[in-house]
């Protein structure tokens, strides 16, 4: 009897301190257990948090993606523009010299002009000193011939071949004068021409004074002063002649300086256009500047753009890493637990727990790759 109230003491101490452990046990499960919810309630706010951060990110990334290709395919526009004006801007440089070299041959064109009316000018000055002194002689002259017009009966004949003599001067004058006429219309020439034909007229009137000499020496004092008569005729014809070349000269003059006025304007519109492009030039240059300077810019965001990604991806590594961190601590403690042959009957609670309805929802929500779902897996 009293063996068996000695055991029954045993198995009474032996239960109690089995209690005692127990219980021991019960604190510490409940112990790892709140520290377990605790842990699992911060990975929840850390994986919200993340979640909520991964889609702003990925939102981010996606915008300026979206930018990226925006600035690239701004980028190739203007890039095309800087063509097109630099093809345009060629092409008015082409046509700037075109400009250039018409505007110097119109120039010299001008000055060629220019010199030919003034030695026309001069050369009409000087026929026109030589008719007036000859119109001041014509009066003198023509008193006497009036005068001696009443004694030239008796040598008509001579009269006559001197008339004759005359007259094919004058035609011969007159073709001179009508080469001249002629080669006024020509080039450059023109001064030489006069100068010559002028020459001829000299030696005409020599050769006539010559022959009136020999006149004046057959025929006497009367015979001289008929020849004197008709020499006054052919000077009076080549004057009126001189006259009508003078006008001819003047005429040509006249339009010359039309043409040279008309050339002027020629010049004025050629060097407004020739400054209208100039300014298009410089407007054309300005844009191609700017265009240089946007794209500049654009390699410059997009430097930023790539710098600001390779941050992300740094980031999302390093969220990668702590998640990873985070499953191997939590494994280190499931490993624990399953490592105490004394708690079987609380991996039977765990257990129970694990596949309760509440749990099932609790793994819908958590996702796959999800370090919680891994441990929960493999418990």
């Amino acid at each position: 009897m009293r063996e068996r109230d000695d055991l029954l003491d045993e198995v009474e101490k032996g239960r109690r301190k089995v209690e005692d452990e127990l219980k021991w046990k019960k604190e510490q499960f409940k112990y790892l257990e709140e520290a377990h919810e605790k842990l699992l309630d911060q990975f929840k706010v850390s994986k919200h948090e993340w979640e909520q951060e991964k889609s702003a990110l990925l939102d981010e990334v996606s915008l300026l993606k979206t930018r990226l290709d925006s600035q690239i395919w701004t980028t190739g526009h203007l890039e095309n523009r800087l063509k097109l004006c630099n093809q345009v801007l060629a092409h008015e440089e082409t046509r700037r010299k075109y400009l250039e070299a018409e505007i110097s041959e119109l120039k010299m064109r001008f000055g060629n002009i220019f010199l030919n009316s003034r030695t026309q000018k001069l050369e009409i000055e000087e026929k026109k000193l030589m008719i007036e002194e000859l119109e001041d002689d014509i009066p003198s002259i023509q008193e006497k011939l009036l005068l001696q017009e009443k004694s030239l009966s008796g040598s008509n004949k001579l009269v006559l071949t001197v008339e004759a003599e005359l007259k094919a001067k004058n035609i011969e004058m007159k073709n001179l004068i009508d080469q001249m006429e002629a080669r006024l219309r020509k080039s450059e020439d023109l001064v030489n021409d006069l100068k010559s034909e002028k020459t001829n007229l000299l030696e005409d009137f020599m050769k006539l004074s010559l022959d009136r000499e020999i006149l004046i020496g057959f025929i006497g004092g009367i015979e001289e002063e008929e020849h004197k008569t008709r020499e006054v005729g052919a000077v009076s014809s080549a004057n009126q002649n001189i006259q009508e070349k003078l006008l001819s000269q003047e005429k040509f003059l006249s339009d010359s300086k039309q043409l040279a006025l008309i050339v002027e304007d020629e010049m004025e519109a050629k060097q407004l256009e020739m400054e209208n492009l100039i300014a298009l030039i410089d407007e054309l240059k300005s844009e191609k500047i700017n265009l240089l300077e946007d794209i500049m810019k654009l390699t410059t965001d997009r430097e930023i753009l790539f710098g600001f990604i390779e941050g992300l991806c740094d980031r999302i590594s390093k969220f990668s890493a702590e998640d990873a961190e985070m499953m191997r601590f939590l494994g280190r403690i499931v490993h624990s637990l399953d490592s105490d042959e004394l708690f079987d009957s609380l991996k039977e609670n765990k257990n129970s727990l694990l596949f309760s309805p509440a749990t099932n929802k609790q793994h819908l929500v958590i996702e796959e790759r999800s370090p919680l779902t891994q441990l929960l897996t493999a418990a």
